[in-house]
């Protein structure tokens, strides 16, 4: 089970591909968040990449496409750890997407104990999964308060690219508004209890949002983090002219 208090370190992962999966994972991460809505994963891709994250104790966490209850139901009986709901804009489809998480009464997520996550046969239904919204929009962050009182939900992570546009910035995750936004959003959220997560590029950026109280970091994505490597060892052997 994910405990909310603690720090961990993680990564986006678009590239549908277990190989590299598996050598993101061996880095030591804590975690890595699959992500169905911007990359290319579809659930044959996320099954695979589940147990390649589970080889070296990475926890596999994955970004639906939406609050869909098909598509929710069908990451965690592959075995996923947690899911991230995109493009939240009230406090009540939030309290929705954390129940699509949970059997019920508390929920209304089927139960199907041959699937992967139920062992084949042989494990009985464990509620064990992060459930976590993305807070990405004005709409939902005006209703911050109303969302931290929901119980089950884990996390909340800041979505600072989306907010720049919601919030009449386009692109520009380091304008004043953002960053207001940021430290704000951060304070409330570990204040109630729950894990804040958001990105970080720079040991400087982790050192800012840590102050802040985030507590979930997620560095960079593996088609950056891959690219910049890459480019880095061509500057690197280019000869100088």
């Amino acid at each position: 089970m994910f405990n909310r208090t603690q720090q961990s370190v993680g990564i986006w992962s678009i590239l549908p591909c277990p190989s590299l999966v598996e050598v993101i994972a061996s880095a030591g991460l804590d975690f890595i968040i699959l992500d169905m809505e911007h990359g290319t994963y579809d659930i044959a891709a996320v099954e695979q990449c589940v147990r390649a994250a589970e080889l070296h104790g990475c926890l596999p966490f994955v970004r639906v496409p939406g609050a869909d209850l098909y598509k929710i139901q069908g990451v965690l009986d592959v075995g996923c750890k947690g899911v991230f709901a995109p493009q939240i804009q009230t406090a009540e489809q939030a309290e929705l997407f954390v129940r699509m998480l949970r059997y019920g009464p508390a929920g209304v997520r089927g139960l199907n104990p041959f699937t992967r996550a139920g062992g084949f046969g042989k494990h009985k239904p464990v509620d064990d999964c992060l459930a976590g919204v993305l807070l990405e929009n004005t709409s939902l962050y005006d209703q911050l308060d109303d969302v931290l009182k929901i119980e089950a939900l884990d996390a909340v992570y800041l979505g600072v690219y989306d907010m720049s546009v919601s919030l009449g910035h386009p692109g520009e995750i380091h304008h004043a508004d953002v960053e207001s936004f940021v430290e704000d959003a951060a304070k409330r959220i570990r204040k109630a209890g729950k894990t804040v997560g958001a990105m970080v590029k720079s040991r400087q950026e982790y050192e800012k949002l840590a102050l802040y109280g985030v507590n979930m970091f997620v560095y960079s994505v593996d088609t950056s983090v891959i690219h910049r490597a890459i480019l880095a060892a061509v500057n690197d052997c280019t000869p100088q002219r």
